[in-house]
C-alpha cells in the first residue's frame, strides 16, 4: 500500500562542527541512516515523508579506543510513537 506513495525525504545530518568525537575530538564518520516514515496527508492527495536522521561515529575511537561514541543527527518525535501517524494525519482525523 505505502510503496506506490510518492516520496518526500527529509534527511537530518550533524553540522561539521556537532561531528567531531565528544571522546577524542578526531573526526566521525557517517556510520549509518535510520529510517520513519509516515503518511502526509495532503487533501486529496497523500505522499509518504521519508525522515532519515544520520548516524555518525568516530573511526579513531573505534580502531584506538575501548568506547566509540555514537551519535545521531536530532529529528522530530513522532506524534504517535510506533505508528504512521503524521500531524497532518492526525488533523485530518479530527476535522
Amino acid at each position: 500500500m505505502l510503496a506506490d506513495l510518492p516520496v518526500e525525504m527529509v534527511e537530518y545530518r550533524l553540522s561539521e562542527e556537532e561531528q567531531l568525537c565528544p571522546e577524542c575530538g578526531g573526526p566521525m564518520h557517517e556510520m549509518r541512516i535510520e529510517t520513519r516514515q509516515e503518511p502526509k496527508i495532503i487533501p486529496a492527495q497523500v505522499n509518504l515523508v521519508r525522515h532519515e536522521p544520520r548516524v555518525y561515529a568516530c573511526r579513531n575511537c573505534q580502531r584506538n579506543e575501548e568506547r566509540t561514541p555514537i551519535v545521531t543527527a536530532p529529528m522530530p518525535e513522532p506524534v504517535i510513537k510506533n505508528s504512521l501517524a503524521s500531524p497532518s494525519a492526525v488533523a485530518y482525523v479530527r476535522v
